[in-house]
């Protein structure tokens, strides 16, 4: 378990290494198994200016502020297809899969963190955009819901 090899809560591990080096504004919350530990693939919650601000830190690969927080060459390798049925259009049908971000175009470093009822940041590095969507479908990962939401990206980013 990765909380014994840090030997203390994902959370605190979270803050002290990325939430407050970045300026957070304000205390994320992080949803608890039944054993009372941070389901580590999902579930944060936190205001939309960090969201935007975890964003950002993601355009910049790592860096805000002049501060390198989260080492590049991860956040290059965590937003890139490690695999070919990873790249976009294998792993789904419009998407690639990175760590637990999913790859948005085929030639441009764009890419989101999705949640499971809509919520997304969706990150264009070259354009140091980001888009963040509090969405709260009723029906869990709805398709035709996320593949409306990459649709409407791509027609914001047409316009810039």
């Amino acid at each position: 378990m990765l909380t014994s090899a840090l030997k203390q809560p994902l959370a605190e591990y979270l803050s002290e290494k990325i939430w407050r080096p970045m300026g957070a504004e304000a205390h994320a919350t992080w949803l608890l198994d039944k054993a009372g530990y941070e389901a580590g693939y999902c579930c944060i919650n936190a205001v939309l200016r960090d969201y935007a601000r975890f964003g950002m830190l993601l355009a910049n690969y790592g860096a805000l502020d002049g501060k390198q927080i989260i080492p590049a060459e991860w956040v290059k390798a965590a937003t890139t297809p490690q695999a070919d049925h990873l790249k976009v259009g294998a792993a789904t049908p419009n998407n690639g899969y990175g760590y637990q971000t999913w790859i948005t175009h085929r030639t441009e470093p764009r890419f989101a963190a999705l949640g499971l009822h809509g919520q997304a940041i969706y990150v264009d590095p070259v354009r140091k955009l980001v888009v963040v969507h509090t969405a709260v479908w009723a029906e869990g990962d709805d398709r035709a819901e996320r593949g409306a939401q990459f649709r409407f990206l791509e027609e914001v980013l047409k316009v810039l």
